[in-house]
């Protein structure tokens, strides 16, 4: 189960719940991105909407 984040139980844009977000979580977060699902994980800047804008926040949070 994840941990933290906008959401109980929910890191933000760690779609695979290792703990981090790293390039793994690209794939299924662009999945999302593009169905606008999601919110918990994938709405990244706290605007509510699963959207394009979410992008900038998720590169961000990349762990290098």
């Amino acid at each position: 189960e994840c941990e933290g984040g906008p959401c109980p139980g929910i890191l933000a844009g760690d779609m695979d719940c290792s703990g981090t977000v790293d390039m793994a979580d690209l794939p299924d977060f662009i999945v999302q991105l593009l169905a606008g699902n999601d919110p918990c994980r994938t709405d990244l800047n706290g605007d509510l909407a699963v959207n394009g804008l979410d992008i900038p926040a998720f590169v961000i949070l990349l762990v290098p």
